[in-house]
């Protein structure tokens, strides 16, 4: 039972997190925001960049967000998750 809590908690986290990334490429001018912005006052919290990047690759794999590092599409060896640009596509 404490494993399927642990696993709600989580996915609700990940959609608080969704939201979060959503709200924050709204309010911006340009409709982006970057990783290192979301993540500048969560640091304390060491689990939060991998919250962080899941959310924002579920955004993207929704077609709501485009994941880009350094103006390049995201690769599978990207070294941190800080230099990520999240940019609202609807």
């Amino acid at each position: 039972m404490a494993d399927q809590y642990e696993v709600l908690e989580s996915l609700a986290l990940q959609e608080s997190v969704e939201t979060e990334i959503l709200d924050k490429c709204r309010q911006s001018p340009n409709g982006a925001t970057n990783m290192a912005e979301l993540l500048a006052d969560k640091r304390s919290h060491i689990a939060m960049p991998g919250i962080y990047l899941m959310a924002a690759m579920n955004l993207c794999s929704q077609g709501k967000v485009r994941v880009q590092q350094k103006g390049q599409h995201l690769t599978e060896d990207a070294s941190t998750a800080d230099n990520l640009i999240i940019t609202l596509l609807n």
